[in-house]
Formats: C-alpha cells, sequence, structure tokens
C-alpha cells in the first residue's frame, strides 16, 4: 500500500522533519566546538574557525540560489533523501580529512547539500500544518536545535575527547543515512503543492525577487544571520581562551542551554500562534543582547557572574528568534513557490551568515598572550543587526494581516 498524507499524522511528519533538522544542525554546530581539538591535528589556525562556518555557509548560498526556482517541480520526499544522502558523504569526508584544505572542501560540500535539505523540511512542514498551529509546528521542529545542543554536541564533544575528533563526523554521517532510509519508506508522497498550482504558474528568480513581502523576508533573515554567525563559531574559542574556561566544562555550556532552550522553544511557538511573531523576536533580540553585552563586549563581568548565566541565555534568545523567523516567513509565500521562497530565503540566510562569520575572521586577531582580540566589537556590530530586524519583522506581520 502506498503511504499517503491521508493515513500518515501530522506528529509523524512533524517528528521525521524534527529529526532531519536535528542532523542538518548538528552536523554544523559540532563542528565549531571542535575547533581547539583539530587545530592542532591539522595546524588550524583558531582565529580564523569562521572559514568553516563561512564555507559551509557560502556552499549552501550557492545551491540555494541555483535550485529556488526549481525545487518547487518535484516531489518533496525524494528530494529531502537526496540531499541527506548528500550531506551524509560529505560529512564522512570530514572526518578523513588530512589537512585545512580537505577539511574546507568536505565543509563546503555538506553546505551544498544541507542548504536544501533545510528548505524542503521546512516547505514540507509549511504543506500539512495549517497557518494558525505553524507556530506550535515550527516551535517542536525547531526543539531539534535545542535536542543537538543538549545531546548532539555534548555527546560528539565527549565521545571526541574519549576517542578522536573525527569520530563525531562519521557518527553524523551514519544517522543522515539512517534518517534517508526512514524517510524514503515512511514519509509519504508529497505534491501538493504541484497539484496547487493549477494555472501553472512559473516560479522563476524574478518571481521570488519581486514581491515586496518575499524581498523584506529575505533581508530579515539576512540580517538576523549575520548577526548570528559573527558570534557562534567564537562562542568555544571565546569562552576557553578569553574566559579561561576548562575544555571539559565545555559540555555542560551546550546542555544547559539546550535544555533551557528547549522549554523557550515550546513556549515561544505556542506564543507566536496566540500573539505575534514581532514580540517574541523582540523578547530574542533583548535576551541576545544581554548576553552579548556580558559575554563580549565587557567580558569581565564574568568575573562576578557564572559563565553559564552569559552563555545559555545566547541559545535560548537564538531559539527564540528562530522559531519566530520560521514560523512567520512559512506565511508569506503561496503552496505552489514555497520551497523555491524558502531555498532562496536560505541562500540569503548562509550568504550573510558566511559574511558575518568572515568578518570576524577578518577583524580577530590573537595577542602576544595568546588571547583573541576584539571580541567586543563583533559583539557590538553583531547586537545592532539583531534590532534592525524588528521592525523588518513587524512589516511582514502587518502586511499578512491584510491578506
Amino acid at each position: 500500500m502506498t503511504r499517503t498524507l491521508k493515513n500518515t499524522s501530522e506528529a509523524f511528519i512533524i517528528l521525521l522533519i524534527g529529526l532531519v533538522q536535528f542532523i542538518d544542525i548538528l552536523d554544523f554546530m559540532m563542528v565549531m566546538p571542535l575547533g581547539p581539538d583539530f587545530s592542532k591535528d591539522l595546524n588550524f589556525n583558531i582565529t580564523k574557525m569562521g572559514y568553516l562556518s563561512g564555507i559551509y555557509a557560502l556552499a549552501a548560498a550557492i545551491s540555494g540560489l541555483v535550485f529556488s526556482s526549481v525545487l518547487d517541480k518535484f516531489d518533496r520526499k525524494p528530494l529531502l533523501c537526496f540531499s541527506l544522502v548528500g550531506l551524509a558523504f560529505s560529512t564522512a569526508a570530514g572526518g578523513f580529512a588530512c589537512s585545512e584544505a580537505t577539511l574546507l572542501a568536505s565543509r563546503f560540500f555538506a553546505g551544498a547539500f544541507g542548504g536544501p535539505a533545510t528548505a524542503a523540511a521546512f516547505a514540507i512542514v509549511a504543506d500539512v500544518v495549517e497557518p494558525s498551529r505553524r507556530g506550535a509546528a515550527m516551535g517542536k521542529v525547531w526543539g531539534s536545535f535545542s535536542i543537538a545542543s543538549v545531546v548532539g554536541v555534548p555527546f560528539g564533544l565527549e565521545l571526541a575527547r574519549v576517542t578522536s575528533w573525527r569520530m563525531p563526523f562519521y557518527t553524523v554521517s551514519m544517522m543522515a543515512i539512517i534518517t534517508a532510509i526512514l524517510i524514503y519508506y515512511k514519509l509519504p508522497s508529497i505534491r501538493g503543492h504541484i497539484d496547487d498550482n493549477k494555472n501553472k504558474v512559473k516560479v522563476t528568480y524574478f518571481s521570488l525577487l519581486s514581491h515586496k513581502n518575499y524581498l523584506v523576508s529575505y533581508l530579515s533573515v539576512a540580517l538576523a544571520t549575520m548577526a548570528a554567525f559573527m558570534i557562534i563559531p567564537y562562542i568555544s574559542p571565546q569562552l576557553q581562551v578569553n574566559l579561561h574556561l576548562p575544555r571539559e566544562q565545555i559540555s555542560t555550556q551546550y546542555f544547559v542551554g539546550g535544555v533551557l532552550s528547549f522549554l523557550a522553544m515550546r513556549i515561544t511557538g505556542r506564543m507566536i500562534d496566540k500573539y505575534n511573531a514581532t514580540v517574541t523576536t523582540a523578547i530574542g533580540t533583548l535576551i541576545i543582547g544581554a548576553t552579548l553585552f556580558g559575554g563580549f563586549i565587557f567580558p569581565q563581568m564574568t568575573s562576578y557572574i557564572p559563565i553559564v548565566v552569559v552563555f545559555a541565555p545566547f541559545m535560548v534568545g537564538m531559539s527564540i528568534r528562530n522559531v519566530s523567523s520560521s514560523a512567520n516567513s512559512s506565511k508569506v509565500p503561496s503552496s505552489f513557490d514555497r520551497a523555491g521562497f524558502m531555498s532562496l530565503s536560505s541562500c540569503f540566510s548562509h550568504l550573510f551568515s558566511a559574511l558575518g562569520a568572515l568578518f570576524s575572521s577578518y577583524i580577530l586577531y590573537k595577542t602576544k598572550d595568546g588571547l583573541i582580540a576584539n571580541m567586543e566589537y563583533i559583539g557590538s556590530i553583531s547586537m545592532i543587526l539583531f534590532v534592525l530586524t524588528i521592525p523588518l519583522v513587524y512589516i511582514i506581520e502587518k502586511s499578512l494581516h491584510k491578506k
């Protein structure tokens, strides 16, 4: 019997998509905290960690741009399976890296497959969940971010500590293969977006770039991801090098932050459905601003408060913003160009996250005493960019209410 949407529960589909997001996020998140581990082995300058996240994001941006106008022509299921298999092989290649160049190359291909996987995953959620309940659904899917932080990253760090930094790459690769097989046999065919396009409207780059709401949404995503990835690649180096946190305590930081962000995501999803994304975005931004102030701009404050009080709220704030952004953006496009919109949105997201990471790598440097200098500058710029996204979210939300 062919599995269809009618005989497959919405909860099961969300669970599968959450698993995809868990792997995709873990594949990206685990590399940065592992930096101090493989930097010596591969002779990788720790102040250039932004290159790894930057090249991943750049590849995802390129693939998002290339495929944005064609993704909606295909069934979502085989597209997702293909992206996951490609991600699996690329991540495994990272474990076999023997130099800085080969690691960068593997991360480039991982990004090229990770971008379409994310676009297809969120398009599926928007396809099967009604707009009135989409905030809660996105909160559940984004819960994979917290699980990756609570379970995935700490487990990967401990696995690397007791075996080798290469083992987490192999493990994530195997998880991606297993998930692709599970999706192939359990996820129903999803072609409703093709059937909805009764007038055979052609999805083109022009159509995806000419709509006002689409453009505002792209800009909001671009600024937020640039702000985030000016900071994210340097959280572990900041904690270990500048704030002198012992290596064995890094896993604890991710665990605590992940637990709190998981709770925050579930609450945020319900808040968006009941209130609006502008309010939740502002709350998330306020929390992030406080952590940037105490952890990057004036890090001497950590002499008086525990480091976890600075780090964990950053993850909470990012989680709140991620759910708000995903739920709000999913309501912008029509069903027949949804994957294209999300792919192009992913393109802008990854492109500007690459720019953010590379910008930070450019202005940071190691001092004679081994510290990383100029962290306060990237913290300040990041805070400004986050604040600028709030009015953009309001503009999108206001225009949606007029429909």
